[in-house]
């Protein structure tokens, strides 16, 4: 992490500490998309799932809080942004190429203290459960990592986080049932971490169409009445509409041409699948493509236009 400043460039003081030898997947290649700020501290998160806070000023190290503290899976990582909401700091994990059992964590920007966890999917037994039929969630965790940044917001004290897609990715014979909450997007309350409600854009996901892109939002004029949204374009190519404090679906369309896994999204929110796209040991074309028709870049809304701006995919692949 570097302090520069902002009006000549100069470095103020900077902070390093080397690659951890056991980390896998992409917190290994050293990816790490950006830091929060409250106060006087600066937190980020490493590759090997630890979240510090340093001091604003002088880059002094404040704590170091190991996110997976516990937990003996050596296949978590991070990579992402946290967020600052009210006076604690929420961080996720990756790891859901891997094999992990996702999860979302809160922390008191104070001290490092563990404040709220929340499972993004379920143990054996656990009422959810029953959405994983088969052997994998046992053996593998499930995935659902939680390895995008999510978004706070004050108005309704919520905190909205998208989840990533089931393990194993592509192969869903051990895990059959709508494997809940993968591929989805949470509202959580913010001083809790209790559920408020979500939504799942993918359920059974065979295609690693996860729902980590950030949701986004925005308080608008939408078919005549002044409301409470929450955007999110997904992987999955189509691009969804809500209403953030209840959860109800407004819209659902697609924003690519090439998509050919569902001609829509139907009145009770589930995808209306087409026939013949599930992946098979000989490959089968399906659009978008592994990488999806949007993923983790930034996207953007225009308060002059209404217009809601993403890096898009019209590409297809075998899966």
């Amino acid at each position: 992490m570097f302090a520069l400043d902002a009006r000549a460039g100069r470095t103020i003081w900077h902070y390093q500490r080397p690659r951890s030898p056991e980390t896998r997947g992409d917190p290994a290649k050293g990816t790490n998309r950006g830091v929060a700020v409250q106060g006087d501290r600066v937190f980020m998160v490493t590759d090997n799932a630890h979240l510090l806070a340093l001091h604003r000023v002088t880059g002094q190290l404040l704590w170091d809080m190991p996110i997976t503290a516990g937990l003996a899976n050596k296949n978590y990582g991070n990579t992402s942004a946290p967020i600052v909401v009210n006076d604690l700091v929420v961080a996720g994990i990756s790891g859901g190429d891997l094999g992990v059992r996702g999860f979302l964590s809160a922390y008191k920007a104070e001290t490092g203290e563990l404040a709220w966890r929340f499972w993004t999917v379920p143990q054996p037994g656990e009422p959810l459960s029953k959405g994983w039929k088969g052997k994998d969630l046992a053996r593998y965790g499930g995935g659902g990592a939680t390895w995008m940044t999510g978004t706070f917001d004050p108005e309704t004290n919520t905190v909205f986080w998208g989840v990533g897609n089931p393990y194993p990715a592509m192969n869903g014979d051990e895990r059959q049932g709508d494997n809940l909450y993968s591929a989805s997007v949470l509202a959580l309350e913010a001083d809790t971490g209790e559920l408020k409600w979500h939504y799942q854009f993918t359920p059974h996901d065979l295609f690693d169409w996860d729902g980590g892109q950030t949701p986004m939002v925005v308080n608008r004029t939408y078919r005549g009445r002044e409301r409470k949204l929450l955007i999110q374009a997904n992987r999955n190519g189509f691009f969804y509409v809500f209403d953030r404090t209840n959860g109800e679906l407004l819209l659902a369309e697609k924003f690519v041409d090439r998509l050919t896994w569902a001609s829509g999204i139907g009145k009770d929110g589930r995808p209306i699948l087409l026939p013949g796209i599930e992946p098979t040991r000989d490959g089968t074309k399906v659009c978008p493509n592994v990488l999806g028709a949007t993923n983790w870049p930034s996207v953007a809304l225009s308060p002059s236009t209404g217009l809601f701006y993403l890096m898009a995919r019209e590409d297809c692949g075998i899966t």
